[in-house]
C-alpha cells in the first residue's frame, strides 16, 4: 500500500482512513529484520457498502440475545458449596476425587505387548530389499 492521505504507516502497523470498495483484498503483515522477512499475519479485508453495513447492523440488533455469560454457572456453583446455600458441606464431598483403583487391577487391564522377532529370524524369512519382485 502506498502511503497517501488515506493510508498512514504507524508504529503499530497500517492505518487506513476513508475506506473504499477498492481497498478490499488480502493484506500481508511481514516483519523485516536485517534483510530477512518473516510473514506474520494474512488479513482479508472486505469493505462493505453503506447499505450492507446498515442491513448488518439491523440484523444484529434483531438477533436473539447472547447466552448467559460465565458468571451464572459460577453463581450456581457457589450456591452449592457455600454454607447456607442448598448444598453446604455435603456437596463439597462430591468434589473430592474418587480413590484410584489398585495397581493389580490396572495391570490386568493393560494391553498385551507384541513380541518382536529377532533380527536373525526376520532375515531367514525374507530376502534383501534390493531383491524384491519387479
Amino acid at each position: 500500500v502506498l502511503a497517501d492521505e488515506r493510508a498512514e504507516r504507524t508504529s503499530r502497523g497500517l492505518l487506513l482512513r476513508g475506506l473504499r470498495r477498492q481497498d478490499s483484498g488480502v493484506y500481508l503483515c511481514v516483519a523485516v529484520e536485517q534483510g530477512f522477512s518473516q510473514p506474520l499475519r494474512r488479513l482479508v479485508l472486505h469493505v462493505l457498502s453503506a447499505v450492507q453495513a446498515e442491513r448488518l447492523a439491523r440484523a444484529e440488533e434483531a438477533a436473539a440475545p447472547a447466552p448467559p455469560g460465565p458468571k451464572l454457572w459460577y453463581r450456581d456453583f457457589l450456591q452449592l458449596v457455600e454454607p447456607g446455600g442448598s448444598g453446604g458441606a455435603n456437596s463439597l464431598r462430591m468434589c473430592h476425587p474418587q480413590p484410584r483403583p489398585s495397581s493389580v487391577a490396572t495391570e490386568s487391564r493393560r494391553k498385551g505387548r507384541n513380541r518382536r522377532m529377532q533380527a536373525s529370524e526376520l532375515r531367514a524369512e525374507r530376502g534383501p530389499r534390493s531383491a524384491a519382485h519387479w
